[in-house]
């Protein structure tokens, strides 16, 4: 991750800022001050918090799987 945030960008197509800078205009202070991108810090999850968030998604997924398959029941009674 940290490899990739050091290396350079690839090549992007212009933003109107920066073809507005090869024409001579100046660039707004907004525009000049976003330059720079984020990096995004990976975050250190214990053993035990990357389980829980997994039980989590797991039991969300259930209950929407569930939600859908009386969803399909039902409508199947009504459009039967």
């Amino acid at each position: 991750m940290e490899a990739r945030s050091a290396a350079p960008p690839a090549a992007v197509t212009p933003r109107p800022a920066d073809i507005g800078a090869e024409v001579g205009v100046p660039p707004s202070s907004a525009a000049a001050g976003t330059r720079r991108r984020a990096v995004a810090r990976p975050q250190l999850l214990t053993r035990a918090q990357e389980y829980a968030y997994i039980r989590g998604d797991m039991r969300r997924l259930i209950i929407i799987a569930g939600a859908l398959l009386v969803l399909m029941i039902v409508l199947l009674f009504f459009l039967d």
